[in-house]
């Protein structure tokens, strides 16, 4: 601007970024008429070494002021120079200038301090992926579930439990749970699978073999395994047995109304769970394993089959009238929630308390998996069913839970 030509030329940009590194701007096109602090701040910005530079914008601010408080420059400039600006004293011009260099300089700070755009909200996109036509899930208790890592997929259907790599199109029956088996869910390390068949919890190696019968169950409806290899399930009230030697058993909850579907938070000290106590289903949340320290309710207008967040930090439940809802967890100073807000609606398979646990979130939390009705070619809702993935649901949970916890 000063020069009225680029400080550095070149033929191309790798030729001008050659210039820059090895050479000096030509500063004898500044005019000689060049306040001499105003050249000391430009080859100051243009220093090689970035300890020789300013270092902040405020630095340069300084010494302009300098400029405007002197500009005929003669305070403390030196011989050599007070003998040239003797010979073009600063006038009119210099306002221009200085003006010029204030416009930048407050350009670039409120470039600086100017916060980046928000990106683009990604849109909210469902995938479907249908069973092979020899496969239908169960009517009831139908279930799947992600392993910890995320990259197995395990449900049921009529013919017993399939396994499919989540990068792969094909599942694959897993060897010994052929016929009744229901309600799978996976061990923290994602090397067994919990199932329930024939009036008894069960539990498999992902590659098939014998099924270990690890206790009677009756009505059962979800369970959690946990990270201290204890599992948790509800049969209309909630146990807990312990996977370690004798294998204890130990009710946590028993009530004359239902009780099911326990899921434990991620940090393992919280359950959350749906209870008919109200007089209709509703989701609560306790301290686990002292489930009697406490007792909150999640879920309003009634509610089921509650899933955490992988950080814990939300909750989530079906609705009576088929919504996905989500509430934020408060834990830090005391455990609280917020206020539920419907995510997406739909017809999912499980959306009523009995019919097991018939969704799951993925390790990095953004994927739902949940299990819809497939339709005829006649548009009437068969007995073949189909897993729905949902896909940057993360985004309308952004825009819709925004309260912090008030309950």
């Amino acid at each position: 601007m000063l020069a009225g030509r680029a400080a550095f030329s070149g033929k191309d940009v790798t030729d001008i970024l050659a210039v820059v590194i090895r050479a000096e701007p030509e500063w004898s096109s500044l005019p000689a008429n060049l306040h001499w602090r105003l050249k000391e701040v430009l080859e100051r910005c243009l220093k090689k070494d970035a300890k020789d530079r300013y270092h902040d914008i405020s630095d340069v601010k300084a010494d302009i002021q300098r400029v405007l408080t002197d500009p005929a420059g003669g305070r403390g400039q030196p011989a050599a120079a007070d003998k040239a600006q003797r010979r073009h004293r600063v006038g009119l011009p210099w306002v221009a200038v200085i003006a010029a260099l204030c416009i930048i300089i407050a350009g670039v700070a409120v470039w600086r301090l100017k916060p980046a755009p928000p990106p683009e909200p990604r849109q909210v996109v469902r995938l479907d992926y249908e069973l092979p036509k020899d496969q239908q899930l169960s009517l009831y208790y139908s279930t799947l579930a992600l392993s910890p890592e995320g990259r197995k997929l395990v449900y049921s259907t009529n013919n017993g439990l399939y396994l499919r790599p989540v990068d792969e199109l094909n599942a694959k029956l897993i060897a010994g749970t052929e016929g009744d088996t229901q309600q799978p869910f996976f061990s923290p390390d994602g090397k067994w699978i919990g199932f329930v068949s024939s009036g008894s919890l069960k539990k498999i190696s992902i590659n098939g073999g014998a099924p270990v019968t690890l206790c009677a169950v009756t009505q059962p409806s979800g369970a959690s395994w946990c990270e201290d290899n204890t599992i948790v399930y509800g049969e209309w009230d909630i146990g807990m047995l312990s996977m370690d030697g004798a294998r204890e058993r130990k009710t946590l909850l028993h009530h004359e109304y239902l009780e099911i579907n326990p899921k434990i938070s991620p940090d393992g000290v919280y359950v959350a769970y749906t209870s008919g106590e109200s007089g209709r289903n509703e989701v609560y949340v306790r301290p686990f394993p002292n489930v009697d320290k406490g007792k909150w309710q999640a879920s309003t207008n009634g509610g089921a089959n509650a899933l955490w967040s992988p950080n814990g930090r939300e909750l989530y439940y079906l609705s009576e009238n088929n919504s996905v809802m989500a509430l934020a967890v408060e834990t830090k100073l005391a455990f609280s929630l917020g206020t539920p807000k419907p995510l997406f609606q739909s017809r999912y398979v499980g959306s009523l308390p009995g019919e097991g646990t018939p969704w799951d979130i993925s390790p990095d939390g953004r994927r739902f998996l949940m299990m819809n009705e497939a339709q005829s070619t006649s548009g009437a809702q068969g007995g073949s069913r189909k897993i729905n993935i949902v896909v940057n649901w993360l985004e309308e949970l952004k825009q819709r839970v925004g309260e912090r916890p008030t309950r």
